[in-house]
Formats: C-alpha cells, structure tokens, sequence
C-alpha cells in the first residue's frame, strides 16, 4: 500500500516508516523540512501552519493510508499546541474522508485530558477521528523507548539512570507506567495497517503489566551495566522550578510539559495489554525481555554519561569565552599594551587588536550560550584558539612555561571544542 507517514523524522515515526518499508509498503515521509531522496518521496508540511483541507487535499491524491506521527512537547513563538496537535490533524482527517483514503492511524497518547494541554488537543483531534466515516485506528502509547537508541524523553531517563552514586526520580519514583518498545509500536502500526478495519479502533499501546517509574529507572540501569545507586526523590515544588527554566531555556526535552507528566500515572486501562493482544495478535514484550534480547553497548553507555556532560560543556565554554572577552576589555591597557610589545606587535596597533580580540571573545561567547549555528562557531573558536596559542607561544615562548600554565591550557581546550562540535546533533 502507499502510505504517508507525517513526522517521519521523529524519533516514533522514523521508525516506523522503516517497518512499513520492511514489510514492501511504499512510503510517503511529511516532515517539516523536506529533502528528495531516491527512496522516498517526501512532502513538505508543517502542522503549524497546515491546518486548511485543501493543503491536504493535494497530497493525499495517491494515498491508501494515512499514519500521523506528529507531536511536540513545547510550544514555542510559533509553534503551538492546538495547531499541531489538534487543528492539522482534524484537517487532516477531514481531508483524508474526502480523498477517500482508506484508512487512517493516529499516534496519540495515554493520560487524562485535564492533566495537560498536550493531552487535551490530542484528545480532541483523536474524538475528531472517531466520528468521521473512515476506518482507523488509535493507538494510546504508554512510555515508548528502545534498546536500540533513544531520543527526547527517552534518552533523558536514559541518562537519569546513568548518573553517577544516584538516580533522581519526581516525587517518590512510585508512578506507574506501562512501558512499550518502539520496535513492538513499529509492529503494532504495521499490524493496524495490513489488518482489516471496521470503523474506529482504539488501541491502549502498552506492555505486559504496569510497573514503577523507579524500577524503569533500575532496570535501565542495570541494562548499561552500571552499580545500583542511591534514590534522591525530587520534591514537586523542584520538579515544576525545572520545568519553567526548560521552558525558558526553550531546548532539551525539560519542560513543563514533561514534568507535569512525569507526575502522574502512564498505564492502560484495565485489561489494556489483554486487548492488545487480541486486536494485534501479539503481546508487546516487558523491559526486561526487551533488554535481554538487546545487550546494550559502550555507545549506550557514552550516550547516557555525555547526555549532561553537554549543557555542562557549552555552557563552561559560553563561559570561559565571555569572562576572556570582558578581560581584555577591563585590563588596564598599559599591561596588554607591554604584552603585545614583547612578541613584536606595535603599540599603535595593539590597542585596536585588544579591543577587536575582547568583542570577538564576548560575540563567541553569547553565540554558544545561544547555540547559534554552534558548528561555525565551533570552527570559530578552534581558530581563534590556535591562532592565540601559536602566536604567543611562538613569539613568547616563555609562556609555555609559566607557573600557571596559561598557555598550556589552551591544548585540551581543543579536544573540548571537537567534542562540543560532535555533540551537537541530537539524534
């Protein structure tokens, strides 16, 4: 069949679209930033501004089945939560009952609607769903994560139950949730796609038995190898103090959003991996099947140690940046002036070359702490690093050998800069 699969890049859907085209499925990817590629063909949508019929209308023409993976955990200047999750899909849907595609799987979400806005517009788009004259099926997901890479909230948990001595946990860890592999989703959504649909299915997507946010946590521990740790409840007051800098600081899957989540059950209702079961003819598997069929690897656990080495390393760099750059500014001149004099430079031109050196310092600095275009920067600051270091040190060697070693510092700066560079990308 020919299936259009929206958020194909995310964490969910691009799994999914690899399962749709491991069982012969022709795929249809819609992400927001949309790249042609020989295998699939790709279409450019944005369920920000996506929200009219005929925008759909148009791509829907050679579709059979429609699987909608779009979500987001914080708004932002523009991006919104009753667009993305609400008002494109609704027109999605509608477009999907005029183009007469046959059927339609949603991705949505378990959880009360009162809990969060991110609950109540799914909610609503799925009750949308339910009324139209269109098979489909809505699949409710408890947590979803994966012995095979993580992303978002998935590698968050991952990198909780990493910390080193302890793990902190929201409230007392005792909230239950119902955790499912995003290999066992990928199945489910084919087996939804190929199996016949008479009107509205709705499906809780959840594994064997409920089980503790705290034993998720061990558990996953466990599975990278690490010691058991001690437990650090983190009080509500903390957790929703977190959730606003998240927001504020606008990046990283830390929002409010996640904590507010992170506070209340996640499982399926009563019966719910029963009626798995019996509507998709398997049995999504428990963590601990999960994680012994997958050993994790020494990637894992890097992934999980740097997940807060990070923010931690840009934020040092940011840092160290900013202070040099107000440094030369605040010298007094004479002194920088008789520095610069040693290695040859004249004093007329030193105080420029100060002055221009101290706003470069302070502009790299703001533009790490911002992440703006953090790979040039990155590139930038390794120049400027070097070029400091190998005029200073060829000009005034005696450096190399002060007591402090100003300048010997600068050269396991460089492989922080690379590792920065290389973490930059978070899937």
């Amino acid at each position: 069949m020919r299936i259009l699969v929206t958020g194909a890049n995310g964490f969910i859907g691009s799994h999914i679209v690899a399962a749709l085209k491991q069982t012969g499925h022709t795929v249809f990817t819609g992400i927001r930033e949309s790249s042609q590629s020989p295998q699939t063909r790709t279409f450019n949508i944005d369920f920000n501004k996506d929200t009219e019929v005929e925008i759909w209308l148009e791509r829907l023409q050679e579709i059979d089945v429609v699987v909608n993976c779009v979500g987001i955990l914080r708004e932002n200047h523009r991006t919104r939560f009753e667009r993305v999750l609400r008002d494109a899909p609704i027109a999605l849907f509608k477009a999907c009952s005029q183009a007469n595609v046959k059927k339609v799987i949603q991705i949505s979400a378990l959880g009360g609607p009162s809990t969060h806005p991110f609950l109540k517009y799914r909610y609503e788009a799925d009750a949308y769903l339910r009324q139209q004259n269109i098979d489909s099926v809505i699949l409710r997901p408890s947590m979803v994560y994966s012995p095979h890479g993580s992303y978002g909230g998935s590698s968050l948990l991952r990198a909780l139950a990493a910390l080193p001595f302890l793990i902190p946990v929201p409230g007392t860890g005792r909230q239950e949730i119902q955790p499912i592999t995003l290999e066992d989703l990928g199945r489910a959504v084919v087996t939804a796609v190929e199996n016949p649909t008479n009107g509205c299915i709705e499906i809780d997507a959840v594994g064997p038995d409920p089980m503790q946010l705290i034993t998720f946590l061990l558990s996953t521990r466990h599975w990278l190898g690490f010691r058991k740790p001690m437990i650090l409840p983190v009080p509500r007051v903390l957790l929703r103090a977190l959730g606003h800098i998240g927001e504020w600081l606008g990046r990283g899957p830390i929002g409010t959003t996640l904590t507010t989540l992170m506070q209340h059950p996640n499982i399926g209702a009563p019966g719910a991996s029963n009626h798995f079961h019996e509507t998709l003819g398997f049995s999504a598997r428990s963590v601990e099947q999960a994680y012994q069929a997958a050993p994790s690897q020494v990637q894992d656990r890097w992934h999980a140690r740097l997940y807060f080495v990070f923010p931690l390393l840009t934020f040092c760099l940011a840092f160290l940046w900013i202070v040099s750059g107000i440094s030369g500014l605040v010298t007094p001149l004479p002194e920088s002036l008789a520095l610069l004099e040693q290695s040859g430079v004249k004093p007329t031109l030193g105080g420029p070359l100060i002055i221009t050196a101290s706003l470069f310092d302070l502009v790299i600095g703001f533009a790490v702490l911002i992440r703006y275009r953090p790979i040039l920067v990155g590139n930038l600051m390794l120049l400027s690093l070097l070029a400091y270091t190998l005029f200073l040190g060829v000009f005034l060697p005696s450096l190399w050998l002060e007591p402090f070693g100003a300048l010997i510092k600068n050269i396991p700066m460089i492989p922080a800069i690379l590792t920065y560079m290389v973490l930059q990308d978070p899937r």
